[in-house]
């Protein structure tokens, strides 16, 4: 490798390395930190979604025909909510 005209030293190669290496550290680091609040974000929405499929539930429950309320009930079990009976 030319620097400057002249050769790199073995010393000077690694020490170039090892930037290169903290730089793609650091990118990684925070590409890891957007991602994890992107987690945070789809987990928050998911927890809402869940209470709201619940009180949807919970409402037309009474008043729906079994056959609906089963297909209903399978399809809240699909989204990890408990449902009764």
């Amino acid at each position: 490798m030319e620097q400057e005209g002249r050769r790199m030293t073995a010393t000077e190669a690694l020490e170039r390395r090892i930037d290169e290496l903290c730089a793609e550290n650091e990118r990684l680091r925070q590409e890891n930190d957007r991602l994890r609040g992107a987690r945070d974000v789809w987990q928050e929405n998911d927890v809402k979604l869940r209470e709201l499929v619940r009180d949807l539930y919970e409402m037309a429950y009474p008043e729906c025909p079994s056959a609906f309320e089963a297909a209903f009930s399978d399809r809240m079990r699909e989204l990890g909510i408990e449902v009764d009976g």
